[in-house]
């Protein structure tokens, strides 16, 4: 199941968002789809990755997974707005 929502989720109402989820309950990067992929295939995803969900575990934790890095990222990018918001200099 996906772990999102549209962004009409209040204006159509929770049977009709279950029904919009239901059409992509099956969405999800698995090793068969890397491997069909002529250039490399990289995961990136900033985190938390829904494990079996998002992505294959094994899609995760291979070669070809940046997931780590890019949350890296997202942290210091975090760190850098809040010090902005609260007055600071980068």
């Amino acid at each position: 199941p996906r772990n999102w929502y549209t962004a009409r989720r209040y204006d159509i109402g929770k049977e009709e968002e279950l029904k919009i989820a239901n059409r992509y309950k099956d969405w999800r990067y698995t090793a068969e789809q890397q491997r069909k992929l002529c250039a490399p295939g990289y995961l990136l995803q900033c985190m938390p990755i829904d494990r079996g969900n998002e992505a294959e575990s094994s899609v995760c934790d291979n070669e070809l997974s940046w997931i780590y890095d890019q949350a890296e990222n997202r942290l210091h990018t975090q760190k850098a707005i809040l010090t902005l918001t609260m007055g600071g200099r980068v």
